[in-house]
């Protein structure tokens, strides 16, 4: 019975995952700036910063690759939060079979439980995404 619930759990959390919400920005910065561009980054870093990382959700929006880095654009939604992030992927193993194709056929897919980190650098924030519990398409 333990198991049929568990199953249940899982697969309703899926099916749900799976409807990316709906989301209006309404932060001028994000307005101004380009995701790539350091105001935008470091706008992010600092509203993700402040808010509990397992409210804030990711969509894969697109690849890039650029001066010897390869890089994840990811829809962030969460609290009063409607971005895109840049993650930073280069080398990364886990994305492999992602670089490999350039993103192609990972639009709109859900990454469940990232985990990534924000570097604070000279030039802007730095995303840098080390792991995900799940892709979901």
């Amino acid at each position: 019975m333990r198991l049929f619930v568990l199953i249940t759990i899982s697969i309703a959390t899926l099916l749900a995952s799976c409807n990316k919400p709906q989301c209006t920005n309404h932060n001028p910065v994000f307005d101004k700036y380009k995701p790539a561009e350091k105001e935008y980054r470091d706008e992010l870093a600092r509203l993700v910063e402040a808010v509990d990382r397992d409210s804030t959700l990711f969509w894969i929006n697109d690849y890039d690759s650029a001066d010897g880095h390869e890089y994840m654009y990811a829809d962030v939604i969460g609290r009063n939060l409607c971005a895109i992030a840049v993650f930073d992927i280069t080398g990364n193993e886990e994305f492999g079979n992602f670089r490999r194709v350039k993103g192609v056929s990972y639009s709109g897919a859900q990454l469940l439980a990232p985990r990534y980190r924000i570097q604070h650098t000279d030039s802007g924030a730095q995303f840098v995404l080390d792991s995900v519990g799940m892709i979901v398409d």
